[in-house]
């Protein structure tokens, strides 16, 4: 996946440093339904724009990174920089 924030340096960089791991639900106190999304992103930021990109989440539900992800996570998602994948499915 290629988009404004990925280019070679970050490609490598989040291959070699992992990822986020991202959470998505609703704003309620106990959520009906929660989604986790692995994110091929260094920065917590450009992993939540990775995700809202793919979801059109936020503002109606919440999404927030949980904490971060090894890199050899990241390789066996087979995930490319700027990539997220769904894992609640």
């Amino acid at each position: 996946m290629n988009d404004a924030f990925t280019n070679e340096a970050t490609m490598t960089k989040a291959v070699t440093n992992g990822g986020w791991l991202v959470k998505i639900r609703s704003w309620a106190e106990k959520p009906e339904s929660v989604q986790l999304f692995a994110v091929a992103e260094t920065d917590p930021h450009r992993a939540l724009i990775a995700v809202q990109n793919i979801t059109n989440a936020a503002p109606k539900l919440r999404v927030e990174t949980m904490g971060p992800l090894s890199s050899r996570t990241i390789r066996q998602l087979g995930l490319e920089a700027g990539q997220a994948l769904d894992l609640t499915t």
